[in-house]
């Protein structure tokens, strides 16, 4: 909606109480005072005002009563949640194994329940990883109880089993008959248990032996070039980078023991032929002759410190909602780790901008050469510094799409007609990758 308003694509918003714009103060006032100054109004239908002083008055004390609102009304899911707790009531979604019986009491599931004593037991044998007993029950056909729709993928309904989830069933007092508050404080519960404290302690005791290493152990450092940058085309996942026993290394799609479907689950490009190809293109990088021209035009009509600001308050807003929901109970651990990660990450792309871009172009400029006598280290400093993201065909082995950081973005899109993109693509939309993923995943796919 900023974006749009930046570009003049609408003239007002029509909201119909002013808490359905934010009911928190500090964007309430940040996004507003950004409209004003784009010429944009924000308009209640039930809440009508003009530009007196009563009515900014007004608005302001409506403003602060939304926020007022949306913090009692957390303080008092709080204690709702902590009374339930102190009665051995579960607060959240039932794990699997159970269901609500008649009078909204937990009870058992038995086929569901035969499946997750099944996994206890074939961890405890110490035979198994996380891995591997989901994919016993992924196989025997049974589905997590998470039916959100998954942002990246757009897939309504049950997931599969992962690791991650198998971890936290395993980890799960729930099923010995415990209930805890925010993950602490186990006390007895109302609901029947499906694994019996000797179960319960030797899954525990298998855990501990699987994944406490002796304390003289230290794994071998490894750099990978596009560590943490690499992104499969077809999916848009995450690539990892891994060393196999023959001492190759390779990058690899893991995408299916994370629960997502892809096209490419499972395959690997060995490192050294996609490290190539990201190589020869800063290798040949070079910006036109017109280039400070270019990057005038591109960067007149925008604010780019304002906006990587906004979009700084936007995501450390959702952190703090995500940890939230963390502690209560809402998210799996799995879940709260993974999308904090992907909200890191987009924290660390939207650095603030201290250098007149012209510095930045002069970097550019001399990148090549720069890139040519760089360690692999500095190679990989280089990278972290100038792009989001890689993205790859994993079936072909080739590279597709470059992702700059918002600082880089304008600098590139002026070099990428003479930058060695022939057959790739620049992506150029919203550094911050939220809710426009799939369109450009689409269109590397097509």
């Amino acid at each position: 909606m900023i974006t749009a308003a930046r570009a003049h694509l609408f003239d007002a918003i029509l909201v119909h109480k002013l808490d359905r714009f934010s009911r928190n103060l500090e964007h309430a006032v940040t996004y507003r005072a950004l409209l004003k100054r784009e010429g944009v109004g924000v308009i209640s239908i039930t809440e009508p005002s003009d530009d007196s002083a009563a009515s900014f008055v007004t608005e302001g004390v409506l403003q602060v009563l939304a926020a007022w609102y949306s913090k009692n009304l957390a303080e008092e899911v709080a204690k709702g949640r902590r009374e339930r707790y102190e009665r051995g009531l579960w607060n959240g979604n039932l794990p699997f194994g159970y269901k609500r019986g008649e009078d909204g009491r937990p009870v058992i599931e038995e086929k569901e329940a035969a499946a997750a004593r099944e996994a206890y037991s074939m961890y405890a044998t110490g035979r198994y990883s996380y891995q591997g007993v989901a994919d016993w029950l992924n196989a025997q056909g049974f589905r997590t109880r998470n039916i959100r729709k998954d942002p990246r993928h757009g897939v309504t309904g049950p997931s599969l089993f992962t690791k991650d989830t198998v971890r936290d069933m395993l980890r799960n007092p729930f099923y010995r008959g415990a209930v805890t508050y925010k993950g602490k404080d186990e006390r007895p519960g109302l609901q029947p248990a499906i694994v019996d404290e000797p179960l319960w302690q030797a899954a525990r005791r298998a855990g501990q032996r699987r994944h406490h290493a002796p304390t003289t152990f230290l794994r071998p450092h490894r750099t990978y070039l596009l560590a943490g940058l690499l992104r499969c085309a077809p999916c848009g996942g995450k690539l990892w980078a891994h060393s196999a026993k023959n001492g190759r290394s390779y990058y690899r799609e893991y995408n299916r023991q994370r629960g997502f479907p892809c096209t490419s689950a499972n395959s690997s490009v060995p490192t050294a032929v996609i490290d190539a190809q990201v190589s020869a293109l800063f290798e040949e990088l070079a910006l036109p002759a017109d280039w400070r021209d270019r990057l005038r035009e591109m960067l007149a009509s925008e604010d780019r410190r304002e906006s990587i600001l906004v979009g700084r308050a936007k995501v450390l807003e959702k952190l703090r909602r995500l940890r939230t929901l963390y502690l209560e109970l809402t998210l799996t651990d799995g879940e709260y780790h993974r999308e904090r990660e992907r909200l890191q990450e987009q924290l660390q792309a939207l650095a603030v901008p201290n250098e007149e871009p012209v510095v930045k172009a002069a970097y550019v400029e001399d990148l090549p050469a720069l890139w040519r006598a760089a360690t692999l280290d500095e190679r990989r400093a280089i990278l972290l510094t100038a792009l989001d993201a890689v993205y790859i065909d994993m079936d072909t082995g080739r590279l597709v799409a470059v992702q700059p950081k918002a600082d880089f973005l304008p600098l590139l899109a002026a070099a990428s007609p003479t930058w060695g993109l022939a057959g790739k693509s620049l992506l150029l939309g919203d550094p911050e990758g939220i809710r426009t993923p799939d369109l450009q995943r689409d269109k590397l796919v097509c």
